[in-house]
């Protein structure tokens, strides 16, 4: 159970119930663009761990952190080197998905309960915030890093000045990661049992 608090000051703490929901391989591939096939090849090395549901399913959070992974690999990033990456940027991204698109979310509960949690959710980030894990923790905006450099999680959008002192930089925009997650899903990311104060 996650308690809203804090952000709302003129509203009650919103309770609610989380489940990430079950994506199974082909929605994940879209979700992430890595293929099925290639879902299989990183097991079989040993880039991904086993799935979390019969027959290759994923749950929402570990498909947030493969997407960053699968994307993080096309612009050269080693898959056997992008774990921790993906489980420490997974929050950002299910946030952007779930601050940008209310479709995300399938809320259950009292019509009164539903109502509040999407009055807290139009006027407040801490829905979002909640329900992504990224709490009060701030956003990474996006990860660059420089030809055999470690990356480097960004919260803040880089200034010219910053991008002009970098020769050879990857960048993977996070927030653009989350609305492409979003887009693909074909059912919500997580389901929700708003509680009654």
């Amino acid at each position: 159970m996650v308690n809203a608090r804090g952000w709302a000051r003129t509203r009650a703490a919103m309770k609610f119930e989380i489940e990430e929901t079950l994506h199974g391989p082909k929605r994940v591939a879209e979700m992430t663009s890595l293929a099925m096939d290639g879902q299989r090849n990183w097991r079989h090395r040993g880039h991904l761990g086993p799935s979390d549901g019969t027959r290759g399913k994923m749950r929402t959070r570990s498909v947030a952190a493969l997407a960053v992974r699968a994307w993080a690999s096309s612009l050269g990033f080693p898959p056997r080197e992008s774990e921790q990456l993906g489980q420490a940027t997974a929050a950002s991204v299910l946030y952007a998905a779930i601050i940008n698109s209310p479709s995300t979310l399938k809320v259950e509960g009292t019509r009164s309960a539903v109502a509040e949690f999407f009055a807290q959710y139009s006027e407040h980030d801490h829905i979002a915030r909640g329900v992504s894990g990224l709490g009060d923790t701030q956003q990474v905006i996006s990860i660059t890093w420089a030809d055999n450099g470690p990356p480097e999680l960004n919260k803040n959008v880089p200034g010219a000045n910053e991008l002009d002192e970098v020769i050879a930089m990857r960048q993977l925009n996070l927030i653009a990661l989350g609305d492409w997650v979003a887009d693909q899903a074909d059912h919500p990311l997580f389901l929700i049992k708003a509680l009654d104060a």
